[in-house]
Order: C-alpha cells, then sequence, then structure tokens
C-alpha cells in the first residue's frame, strides 16, 4: 500500500542550493513551529510573534494524533531527548 503511494523507492536529497519550494516551505515553518514546541513543553518563555500565532492556529489542527484520544503529544509532536521525570 506505501510504495504505491511513493515514486521512488530511493532517499533524495538535494542541496539547499537547489532552490526546491518544498525544501523553502519547510525552513519558514521550521522556527516557528520548534518554537511553538518549546513553549508547550515548558522550555521557552518568550510569546510567539503574531505571525507565528496564525500559522499555529492552521498548523497545529494537522499534527497526527493519537486515534483514540486525539492526543498529539508522543504522536505528531514529540521532543528528545526526553527530560527525566
Amino acid at each position: 500500500m506505501f510504495q504505491s503511494a511513493l515514486t521512488s523507492s530511493e532517499l533524495k536529497l538535494k542541496p539547499k542550493s537547489a532552490n526546491i519550494s518544498g525544501l523553502q516551505l519547510a525552513d519558514l515553518l521550521r522556527h516557528p513551529v520548534k518554537q511553538w514546541v518549546l513553549k508547550h513543553f515548558g522550555h521557552a518563555t518568550e510569546e510567539l510573534a503574531p505571525f507565528a500565532q496564525r500559522l499555529m492556529g492552521v498548523i497545529e489542527p494537522k499534527f497526527n494524533r493519537q486515534l483514540y484520544e486525539g492526543k498529539v503529544e508522543g504522536y505528531g509532536m514529540v521532543l528528545y531527548p526526553n527530560a527525566p521525570k
């Protein structure tokens, strides 16, 4: 099933200089998502910028969730290494 959705069985790595739109989009989303996750886990105290807040309002519902409880933590959002409790 998964193989039919893939265009190739090879992992394709491209340098940033290739200027591929998907990589540009990932770079734009990376920092706001990282800051949001760090704040969620208590590792950042500063508030997100207004644009980042709006962006996370769109992105957060799309995170992978646990099937029965809808839990994001541990499924669509993981912080490594886990801090000892």
